[in-house]
């Protein structure tokens, strides 16, 4: 009767190969595993900043009211199950 959900991994500030690992470690949860769950949240949209910088954490590394704030609408808005 459980139901699982899925996210991506949020920003570091990785950099390099760290930076490199991060993102094919996102695009493997948003393209293969996230088809494998009950929902999912790209947590890392929402907590990166913008291209070209978006391996760097918009509301710190670990999100600060307002980020907080921005995941949880979102999680609400964005997760079905």
């Amino acid at each position: 009767g459980c139901k699982t959900v899925i996210s991506t991994i949020p920003p570091f500030d990785f950099v390099g190969k760290d930076c490199e690992k991060w993102m094919q470690a996102n695009d493997y949860i948003r393209n293969i595993l996230s088809q494998k769950t009950d929902g999912f949240f790209d947590f890392a949209k929402y907590t990166s900043k913008d291209a070209p910088e978006n391996n760097i954490a918009k509301y710190g590394g670990h999100p600060d009211i307002e980020g907080c704030s921005v995941i949880a609408k979102a999680y609400l808005k964005d997760v079905v199950l």
